[in-house]
């Protein structure tokens, strides 16, 4: 299998924020503290700027509460019986 090949992942759009609020945070705290770049790093700093080329949220002025009420829907979807 070539290393190039395409995949397509459908995720909805809480997810997406919240797992690209969570990559932004994650590849920051990286970028201070490492001297080396991995290739994980890079992998999820791609991911992290392919969900930034898809969501307006972030650029929101109230992007935290828009993230908060993401993750609360993402909870509230999975937690057993409730």
């Amino acid at each position: 299998m070539e290393g190039n090949s395409k995949l397509i992942i459908e995720i909805n759009k809480d997810e997406a924020l919240v797992i690209f609020d969570w990559l932004y945070r994650l590849i920051e705290t990286e970028k201070k503290t490492s001297t080396k770049l991995s290739a994980e790093y890079q992998a999820l700093a791609n991911l992290e700027a392919l969900l930034e080329q898809q969501l307006a949220e972030p650029f929101d002025p109230n992007y935290q509460q828009i993230v908060e009420d993401a993750r609360s829907r993402i909870i509230g979807d999975s937690t057993p019986g409730v």
